[in-house]
């Protein structure tokens, strides 16, 4: 695990004997690294009503990163969320929103190499699709010109 976490209460239970070996922070470039050179990244969402209104319709510039790793994604979150939903419909993560489904989750992840293929490349086909940065550009310049000649040709039609 790598993480800015620093609350002594949750820091001591990510010991070895838990399975964890916490490493604390490290920069984007070094994250990034570590993502591309894992077999499977986890991804986690908040289950706390509070959370899930907040995070109901967005998406974490984290998902959009761990999508383009190409890196196996596993998603643990609420599945009413936009970020599960979008993993969701493109196939592009194994997803769970039980904390009792994790074990058995992580037996078919590893016997599964053929799956976890799949599930990688559709990933990175899900980042090139709704996540590349010159194709969200265009798509946005696109819109607001297009709503900018919708307003000029409905000023010009009024007079």
């Amino acid at each position: 695990v790598y993480s800015t976490e620093s609350r002594p209460y949750i820091i001591e239970k990510l010991t070895k004997e838990n399975g964890i070996v916490f490493h604390g922070a490290v920069s984007q470039k070094e994250v990034n690294e570590i993502i591309k050179k894992s077999f499977l990244v986890i991804h986690t969402e908040a289950f706390k009503e509070s959370s899930i209104r907040k995070l109901e319709f967005s998406i974490s510039t984290k998902v959009a990163d761990l999508l383009a790793s190409g890196t196996c994604i596993l998603a643990y979150g609420p599945d009413d969320l936009a970020s599960i939903k979008h993993l969701k419909e493109n196939n592009a993560a194994y997803l769970i929103d039980q904390k009792e489904k994790l074990a058995e989750m992580m037996k078919e992840i590893i016997s599964n190499p053929t799956l976890t293929k799949e599930v990688s490349e559709n990933a990175a086909k899900t980042a090139q699709k709704y996540h590349n940065p010159e194709l969200v550009t265009s798509v946005i310049y696109n819109e607001i010109f297009s709503a900018t000649e919708e307003r000029k040709n409905n000023e010009n039609s009024l007079h």
